[in-house]
């Protein structure tokens, strides 16, 4: 599948969505819940009964809840 499944989908709304907080992240383990930064991913495919957890992206998970500085971070360490 040209689209790995729908990630790419999911991968270009969530960094749309994580461009509101590039530097910091909306937070540790706090991206993908309900009723923080991802809450527009609930509803995304229409019905609203589809839950995104995680973006299956490690790298864009780490930016998302930690920015360009958790990144960085992880970065250094690997």
């Amino acid at each position: 599948d040209a689209t790995l499944t729908n990630r790419v989908f999911i991968w270009g709304a969530a960094i749309e969505q994580g461009w509101q907080h590039p530097i910091l992240g909306a937070g540790f383990n706090s991206f993908w819940i309900e009723n923080n930064a991802a809450a527009a991913y609930y509803n995304m495919f229409g019905s609203g009964n589809t839950r995104i957890g995680n973006g299956h992206n490690g790298y864009l998970d780490v930016w998302l809840e930690l920015g360009f500085v958790g990144l960085g971070l992880l970065a250094l360490i690997i």
